[in-house]
């Protein structure tokens, strides 16, 4: 099944922003889900989400 999992970085500080990420995806990973793509939605880096999506 494919799913989505949404990492929002609204105010996250540039410099934790890679970390954010790298945990979510680290996570799925070691849950056993396979990262199929990812997508940066927003005006802005500091306004915006990262959608990764992802299959069980």
């Amino acid at each position: 099944m494919k799913k989505v999992e949404v990492v929002d970085l609204y105010g996250v500080d540039y410099s934790k922003m890679t970390d954010r990420i790298n945990e979510v995806m680290t996570a799925l990973q070691a849950d056993g889900k396979q990262v199929y793509d990812f997508r940066v939605i927003g005006s802005a880096l500091n306004k915006c989400a990262v959608f990764i999506m992802y299959e069980e």
